[in-house]
C-alpha cells in the first residue's frame, strides 16, 4: 500500500500547486526568484558573488551621493517603506541605511530545494530589500546594452509566446530556458539583474502570500509530531477534523479576506497588471485542492483506525469500527480478527 507522511506531503502539495496552476508560471517565477535569493552563495564554494555585491554598493556609496543615482532618485521612498523607516525619514537618511542592509552584511537564508519551505524563509528575509538591491545593480548595468529588466521580461514573453506558435507540441523546459538566459548573460549579479522584473515581484508576492497558510501549518506541525507516539495522536485528531484545519479556512477565504497585504498587493499592482486578484484565487484554490486531497486520507483506510490505537476508551469508540455500525453487518468475532489485523 502506497504510504505518504501527511505532514511532508505540504511541500509537494506546494510544489504541484506551482506548477499545474497558470500554466507553470507560478513555478517559473519561484524557479527564478530561488537564483535570486541563493545569490551569496554563489558560486557554490566560493560566495564570490556576495562579495561583489558588497563591493558594488560601496563603489556606488563612494562614487555618489542620494541625489545623483536616478533609480534611488525615483523609488527612495519605496525603498525607505520596504526597509522599514519612519515616515518622517529623508531621502539622506534612506540612503546612509543602504550599507546597514542584513543582505549586504549577511549571506541570509539558502533557499535550496532540499530545504522545505526554505523559499519562503527567503523571501521574508529579501522582499524587504528587493528595490534598494535592484537599486545598486541599477547603477552598475541599466543602460548596458539596452538590459532593462521590465523591457527583458516583455522580450522573453514575446519570444516565447513565438516559440510556442511555431512549435506548439515541444513542451517548455524551464531550466533549459533559464540555462540558455545565465549562459548568454554570464550568470552572476547581470542575471539576477535582467529577471527583477515587477512582474517577478509580483508574481514572488502572490506566491508567499498564497503559501504562507501552509508553511505556518507545516512549521506547528513539525514542532508538536516529535515521535511515533505524536504522530498516532495527530491522525486521530485528522481522522474526524482534518475539513477544520485553520490553514485550509485560510487558504478558501483568501481571495476575499481583504487583509492587509492582499489589499496593498492589489493596490500595488492595479495599473500595471490587472491579473494580481485572479491569480491569487487561481493559485489559492490550486493549494487548497492538492491539501484536501491530501489531508482526505486520514478519514481512509488504515488511517482512520487510527483511534484504536488510543488510550482513551472514548476515543476508541467514536474513531472505530463501532462509528460505522459494522456490528450490525458482521459477527462480533469477526470484528475484533479484523481490528487486530488492521492494527
Amino acid at each position: 500500500m502506497a504510504r505518504w507522511d501527511v505532514i511532508h506531503r505540504s511541500i509537494r502539495d506546494v510544489k504541484l500547486s506551482l506548477l499545474h496552476g497558470a500554466g507553470g508560471e507560478f513555478y517559473q517565477a519561484q524557479f527564478h526568484s530561488q537564483y535570486l535569493f541563493s545569490l551569496a552563495y554563489r558560486p557554490y564554494g566560493s560566495s564570490g558573488f556576495f562579495e561583489d555585491k558588497k563591493r558594488l554598493l560601496e563603489m556606488m556609496m563612494a562614487r555618489e551621493g542620494p541625489d545623483t543615482v536616478p533609480m534611488f532618485v525615483d523609488s527612495w521612498e519605496k525603498i525607505r517603506d520596504e526597509i522599514g523607516l519612519p515616515s518622517t525619514a529623508t531621502m539622506t537618511d534612506t540612503w546612509n541605511a543602504l550599507p546597514n542592509l542584513d543582505g549586504f552584511r549577511t549571506k541570509q537564508t539558502l533557499p535550496k530545494p532540499s530545504r522545505w519551505f526554505a523559499w519562503n524563509q527567503a523571501v521574508e528575509e529579501k522582499l524587504p530589500e528587493w528595490t534598494a538591491l535592484k537599486c545598486v545593480l541599477a547603477y552598475h548595468f541599466d543602460g548596458n546594452d539596452g538590459l532593462d529588466p521590465d523591457d527583458a521580461f516583455h522580450k522573453r514573453q514575446l519570444d516565447a509566446m513565438a516559440k510556442e506558435s511555431a512549435q506548439e507540441t515541444e513542451r517548455k523546459n524551464m531550466r533549459k530556458e533559464f540555462g540558455k538566459l545565465k549562459e548568454k548573460l554570464g550568470g552572476g549579479l547581470k542575471l539576477c539583474f535582467h529577471i527583477m522584473s515587477n512582474k517577478l515581484l509580483q508574481m514572488v508576492k502572490i506566491i508567499a502570500l498564497c503559501t504562507r497558510p501552509v508553511w505556518s501549518w507545516y512549521s506547528h506541525s513539525i514542532m508538536e509530531v516529535l515521535n511515533a507516539e505524536h504522530q498516532v495522536h495527530k491522525l486521530i485528531v485528522l481522522q474526524r477534523n482534518w475539513v477544520k484545519e485553520t490553514h485550509l479556512q485560510k487558504l478558501a477565504a483568501l481571495p476575499t479576506s481583504l487583509s492587509e497585504e492582499l489589499v496593498h498587493l492589489l493596490d500595488s499592482y492595479s495599473s500595471s497588471f490587472n491579473d494580481t486578484g485572479p491569480k491569487v484565487l487561481e493559485l489559492s484554490q490550486q493549494l487548497l485542492k492538492h491539501r484536501c486531497w491530501s489531508l482526505s486520507k486520514a478519514s481512509a483506510p488504515p488511517d482512520c483506525y487510527a483511534g484504536l490505537l488510543s488510550s482513551d476508551p472514548t476515543e476508541q469508540k467514536v474513531r472505530g469500527f463501532i462509528n460505522f455500525e459494522v456490528r450490525d453487518f458482521f459477527p462480533s468475532s469477526c470484528v475484533v480478527k479484523h481490528h487486530r489485523q488492521c492494527v
